[in-house]
């Protein structure tokens, strides 16, 4: 969705109403550049799926990181749910 692309796409099919942009429903007339070579195309989810669970990580390590600030070692349960909500 990020690929300039799309993103020329997108733009083209954006419309202005008052304030607000927005694509509405045109959004699916948006093509999107999905590789045709199998090994391009994993090697992409690979790298995707690397890039998702690396950021699942430091999410996590922040939230540790503030209970340490705190001065608490371990979150009681009702930070670990206070936590993941945020």
């Amino acid at each position: 969705m990020n690929a300039p692309i799309v993103r020329r796409q997108m733009r083209a099919k954006q419309f202005t109403r008052d304030i607000i942009d927005t694509l509405g429903k045109r959004l699916f007339e948006v093509l999107l550049p999905i590789p045709k070579d199998a090994q391009l195309a994993a090697r992409i989810a690979k790298e995707t799926r690397s890039v998702i669970d690396t950021r699942a990580k430091l999410r996590d390590r922040t939230k540790e990181i503030a209970l340490e600030v705190e001065g608490r070692d371990t979150p009681t349960a009702d930070e670990i749910e206070a936590l993941e909500n945020l």
